[in-house]
């Protein structure tokens, strides 16, 4: 029977956190909880809504609470009280014992399981105390209604003084009219009022005789007797010679003690009762002497003990000093607990391990409290137990598990189901640099940078609230505030019955890997760039020569004075810059951050094959199996090239003696639950982009199979291989929320798979992405802005073509003032971004600060995109824009300021 179900506990408690460890633990056994903080709260709530338990923490604010403890065993001190401490000095346990607490419980490791116990016994034994205490009150009310017949006789027998008990005795109903007082004959009123009959009739009178003679000083007898009105009665006769002078008599004392014996049948039967009580517990209990004997002891003794050991007749005072093995297991309150109880001290939950004669262990937790005799002396001590074993073991394998996570070198965070953090181990402490007080009992928000994305705790909790590990990275902060990003997987603890009951997060710093492999991509596109550039030049160059050498002589067949002629000086000034332009992708080398935006991937792939055609040798050839189209990830454009760049590069390598096809398909990878192949890559359930690059070549060894994704492994040295490509790969994916796998077999191949995330996307969004349409203008007024005065002509020109009217300026300053001038007549903006005086950015600022709606769009190199204040323009377009990308933003920058200003 749990005796802990609907039991009122009142906590006592200031330290909040503790409070509320008390509260749960206490709450797992069926206790309501009430939690107050102070002393004068806890007395009014004992007087006037008195609890089952009281738990109270030693120390309130800068005070010991001996004031609630004194004053609440004053009020009621059938309550009882189990003190909580940080502090382990016996004599707090003494006196807080004296004092009227119940038991003792130092705030350990295993405080909480402690406490539970601590709470259960003391709800056992308040229960089993009220239940003793109710059978004394019974018993004293019992023999309470007994009174002494007493009256004093002279040497003849005659009586010559009586009590009020005798009076009324002999004057009741059933004496008739006649009075036994004073005067009458002892014996005539024995045979009067109290009829002994049988064996007992003799005795009763030759014994008060024999007092009356001076033959014997006392004179004791129990007997039954018939009174007049028939019922039966017994009676206690005792007889004391009584010497007053040189008279001699007696005193006679007449005691009904029928209710005695009918009580004693009572009694027997009670004991009866306690006994089936006694061996129909769960806990053990034994009685035993002062000299070590055991007295008596229930069934659950044997059971626990064994029943050899029980009745072995071994010395109870030295058995249990017996702690050998897995000391560090056990709570010791110091001292055999039975030699403690016999010297009157209160002993709860000291644990023990006890060696059976058959060598068997076993681990008790003991409570001992002394039985003390009427003169107060502690003659017996009783001892209540429970087996422990098996908590000792699931704790020792508990330690060796908490003893392998503190030696872990991954951070682990143990939380509540709301995310409050619970534990930190030592490598936690290290990587944040925090101590663990001063993050248990925050949430893990705390630790949150300001450059993690919020999305990402959605499919987190998504993930938790389903009871599945997620596995994924988070930008966290240090205590100095400083970027610690960690690869993070995330388990939830469940009960025997699958509840969740809290989460276990194992962390592992990735920082220095991460700008390590920042430092690789680089590296890596500089190579790739390269090899790029070099493979297109020649040819682009060819090109440009025949396009600037073909407009020459167009030109010489012209009208110098023709619009067509003005036209062909800008086709050959436009050669003679792209010629430029060639040689600077030759030695471009920068970093540039990556902009995430919906990307479709079959788009990306057909722009990368046509770049690598270039490069490849006439013995290698690319073939494309584009499955999935309209396929949108949201992702930087450039490193998705990348991606398939490096894996295409490798495969080209891998072939380049022998020569073949390689293939690139895309395809539609569903990822559903209970999906174990794609689980096992660590892929949550969603829609993936499925990229396949599979080639013919080499394959590559099993025996390198394991560090092919390593940074600076590569098994193509003698090529110039820097070994930063598929760490690249592995790193750019891994960003983008997919995952990186690879099947290969030496001499038959290898198959690269890649996994990318679907973002949702309406089919309008995909339509607007790929739609081959020109939009045109209905004649909106457009200003146009570049220092180039070619660029700002052939803009306005495109722009006139597409129905549009335009306002052309290659001096910022001339028209931030036109416009200024007549700010109503302009419709957008385009302008340059890099510009002499006033730069493309402050033409917008100047423009929206006279109207704050006006949609700018600046065309810029690609290098200077990280410098724009994005919140003044409405897009930002890499130089050279081509016409139909112009015309569609242009047309969706108008399109939503028309919408902007109908609502």
């Amino acid at each position: 029977m749990n005796v802990a179900a609907y039991a009122q506990v009142l906590v006592v408690e200031d330290d909040m956190g503790t409070a509320t460890l008390e509260e749960r633990a206490l709450g797992r056994l069926g206790c309501h909880v009430t939690i107050i903080s102070d002393l004068e709260g806890a007395l009014t709530h004992i007087r006037e809504t008195p609890p089952d338990v009281v738990v109270l923490d030693f120390r309130l604010g800068n005070s010991p609470a001996w004031p609630i403890l004194e004053a609440g065993a004053a009020a009621n001190p059938s309550i009882p009280v189990i003190m909580v401490t940080a502090m382990g000095d016996e004599r707090v346990a003494s006196e807080a014992i004296q004092r009227g607490a119940s038991g003792y419980v130092i705030k350990t490791g295993e405080f909480v399981v402690r406490l539970s116990q601590a709470v259960e016994n003391a709800l056992r034994v308040s229960r089993a105390e009220r239940e003793l205490q109710q059978m004394k009150e019974w018993q004293s009310a019992v023999l309470g209604s007994v009174d002494a017949q007493i009256a004093l006789l002279d040497a003849d027998g005659h009586v010559i003084l009586v009590n009020d008990a005798w009076r009324e005795a002999s004057s009741a109903p059933e004496s008739g009219d006649e009075s036994y007082g004073t005067g009458q004959d002892y014996f005539a009123v024995v045979e009067d009022l109290y009829r002994v009959e049988g064996p007992y009739a003799g005795p009763v009178a030759e014994g008060v005789r024999a007092v009356l003679d001076g033959k014997e000083t006392q004179f004791r007898l129990e007997f039954p007797c018939v009174r007049r009105t028939g019922e039966e009665r017994w009676y206690r006769l005792d007889v004391s010679a009584l010497r007053h002078g040189a008279h001699p008599g007696a005193v006679v004392m007449h005691m009904d003690i029928s209710e005695r014996v009918r009580e004693e049948a009572i009694r027997l039967e009670n004991a009866e009762l306690l006994d089936s009580i006694l061996h129909g517990v769960d806990e053990g209990i034994l009685v035993v002497s002062e000299e070590g004997e055991l007295l008596t002891h229930n069934k659950a003794a044997e059971s626990i003990l064994g029943a050899a050991a029980v009745r072995s007749g071994r010395d109870w005072l030295t058995w249990l000093d017996d702690a050998s093995g897995n000391a560090e297991m056990l709570s010791h309150s110091g001292g055999n607990p039975l030699v403690q109880a016999l010297a009157g001290t209160v002993v709860t939950e000291h644990e023990s391990r006890l060696t059976h004669p058959d060598g068997q262990a076993v681990y008790i937790s003991l409570n001992a409290r002394p039985l003390t005799d009427r003169r107060g002396a502690a003659r017996r001590a009783v001892a209540t137990f429970r087996d422990i074993s098996e908590r000792i073991a699931r704790d020792l394998e508990m330690r060796r598990i908490a003893a392998a996570v503190e030696q872990t070198a991954d951070a682990i965070i143990i939380t509540d189901t709301d995310g409050v953090i619970e534990y930190v181990n030592p490598a936690f402490c290290a990587m944040y640099e925090y101590a663990t007080g001063e993050v248990c009992g925050e949430h893990t928000r705390m630790l949150q940078h300001p450059t993690q994305e919020v999305s990402v705790f959605d499919a987190l909790w998504a993930a938790l609230k389903l009871g599945e590990t997620w596995t994924g990275r988070f930008n966290n902060r240090t205590k100095a505030g400083a970027l610690l990003i960690a690869d993070v997987t995330i388990n939830p603890v469940r009960d025997g019955n699958g509840q969740v009951l809290f989460y276990v997060a194992s962390e592992r710093d990735v920082t220095q890997q991460i700008a390590l492999e920042a430092r690789a991509r680089q590296s890596q596109k500089m190579e790739a760039i390269g090899v790029l550039a070099g493979g297109i030049a020649h040819d682009f160059n060819n090109i440009l020569a025949a396009i600037e050498g073909y407009a020459h002589m167009a030109s010489t067949n012209l009208n110098p004075n023709s619009q067509a002629n003005e036209d062909l000086k800008f086709v050959i000034r436009g050669a003679v810059r792209a010629k430029a332009l060639v040689r600077q992708i030759l030695t471009f080398s920068r970093q540039s951050e990556a902009t995430m935006k919906p990307v479709l991937v079959d788009a990306v792939i057909t722009d990368s094959v046509e770049l690598l055609r270039a490069t490849l040798p006439s013995t290698v050839r690319i073939r494309t199996n584009l499955i999935l189209e309209d396929a949108l990830v949201t992702a930087d454009e450039t490193q998705v090239q990348q991606v398939i760049v490096n894996l295409c590069t490798n495969a080209a390598h891998a072939m380049k003696k022998e020569g073949g096809e390689f293939e690139i398909r895309l395809s539609l990878a569903a990822m559903k639950p209970g999906d174990e192949a794609l689980a096992a890559l660590g892929l949550l359930p969603g829609d993936y982009a499925h990229l396949e690059v599979s080639d013919q070549g080499e394959g590559i060894p099993q025996d390198v199979m394991g560090q092919i994704f390593d940074p600076f492994f590569s098994t193509k040295k003698e090529d110039g291989g820097t070994g930063l490509g598929l760490s690249t790969v592995l790193g750019i994916v891994k960003e983008h929320g997919g995952t990186v796998s690879v099947e290969s077999e030496v001499g038959v191949g290898t198959c690269f798979h890649v996994y990318l995330p679907l973002c949702k996307a309406t089919n309008s969004k995909i339509v607007r992405l790929k739609q081959k349409r020109v939009p045109h203008g209905n004649g909106e007024h457009i200003l146009v802005v570049d220092d180039e005065e070619a660029i700002a002509r052939l803009s306005g020109r495109m722009l006139d073509r597409l129905g549009y009217v335009t306002t052309v300026f290659v001096d910022a300053e001339e028209a931030v003032a036109a416009f200024a001038e007549n700010p109503d007549t302009f419709d957008l903006v385009l302008t340059d971004l890099t510009m002499p005086g006033i730069r493309g950015d402050g033409v917008a600022q100047k423009v929206r600060a006279i109207r704050p709606e006006m949609p700018v769009i600046l065309l810029s190199g690609f290098s200077e995109v990280a410098e724009v204040d994005k919140s003044q323009v409405y897009c930002v377009l890499s130089k050279p824009a081509q016409m139909a990308d112009l015309a569609r933003v242009i047309h969706e920058a108008l399109s939503q300021r028309s919408m902007s200003s109908n609502s």
